[in-house]
């Protein structure tokens, strides 16, 4: 796998390159081999071999932490 985690918190832009290797080849799965717009969490993919053999994965994409600020307002007086 080739994970791309999320850029900034709540978005969903992770990408995965889900990539099979061994058995007998050509492989299908239960999604694409390229997934994209993913938001952050754990998937689970299954993927079969022409034989009918089965690998089951799971992996996570990651988020960044939330960012905040603090914001102080000073106030301003004027003489008069």
């Amino acid at each position: 796998l080739q994970i791309e985690h999320v850029l900034c918190f709540g978005e969903n832009n992770g990408q995965v390159n889900i990539i099979a290797e061994g058995g007998t080849p050509p492989y299908t799965s239960d999604f694409p081999f390229d997934l994209q717009n993913l938001a952050a969490g754990t998937y689970q993919v299954a993927i079969y071999d022409s034989l009918g053999c089965t690998s089951d994965t799971s992996f996570t994409v990651l988020q960044p932490e939330l960012l905040f600020c603090n914001v102080t307002a000073t106030p301003q007086y004027q003489n008069g």
